[in-house]
């Protein structure tokens, strides 16, 4: 299901006391940290977009798929995704039961050093990580994509000031990516045709233009006009 249809539907279930106003929806709903909180109970994850529609599907160890070993499986997804991890951080983002399928899959795991960090990483991925080209380009991530939900955040923005502004508590921004590095942050309001940036540094005027551009192809609006704040 899309995930504004589910977060109506609860909405409208739970208390009033833990329905809040939202900013950037400009509507009262369930806080997205709850949201996500009781998906992971009830065994709902964020899935491929269907019609630029964030989608929740079931996880693999749901009653109505009924895989085989599903955390053991989930683990292989996160290395599939995230690449060189630790234990801790699958644990911290699989929630419960982590160190079981971990046990299960020790003896194929190496020991890689990403900047001044220890990982683990499947051996069979070894070859497919060092012979990963660079990422290119300039992208708008919207809030709670994917690519922002990697459990090791300081990894991935290493500056803490930084970090705050990407994940908030509550009202959560987009990100702008530029090859591959979080440089920004973006919130729209359709309602009046405005997208808000604000760049933690310098942009060449180029790749400010493919920020625009992929602006534009995000939202599909023709009157979208931008508002720039910090460096750049």
């Amino acid at each position: 299901m899309p995930k504004a249809e589910v977060s109506t539907a609860v909405t409208a279930r739970v208390s009033p006391a833990l329905v809040r106003w939202c900013e950037r929806c400009e509507a009262e709903h369930v806080p997205d940290g709850l949201f996500r909180a009781a998906g992971c109970q009830a065994q709902i994850v964020l899935g491929p977009e269907a019609n630029r529609a964030t989608m929740l599907y079931p996880t693999p160890d749901h009653p109505a798929v009924g895989v085989r070993q599903p955390r053991l499986a989930l683990l292989r997804a996160f290395f599939r995704v995230n690449g060189p991890t630790t234990r801790p951080l699958f644990r911290d983002w699989l929630g419960v039961g982590a160190d079981e399928p971990w046990r299960a899959v020790a003896s194929t795991l190496v020991r890689v050093r990403v900047d001044d960090r220890k990982c683990d990483l499947p051996e069979s991925m070894l070859d497919e990580v060092r012979g990963a080209p660079p990422p290119e380009g300039v992208l708008l991530v919207p809030p709670g994509d994917p690519y922002l939900r990697q459990a090791d955040r300081s990894l991935l923005v290493p500056d803490r000031a930084r970090r705050e502004q990407v994940w908030r508590a509550l009202s959560a921004p987009g990100a702008v990516l530029v090859d591959g590095e979080v440089v920004g942050v973006w919130r729209y309001r359709r309602a009046q045709h405005r997208m808000a940036v604000r760049f933690f540094e310098a942009l060449p005027r180029g790749r400010r233009e493919e920020m625009e551009r992929n602006a534009q192809w995000l939202t599909g609006d023709e009157r979208l006009r931008f508002e720039f704040d910090g460096v750049g």
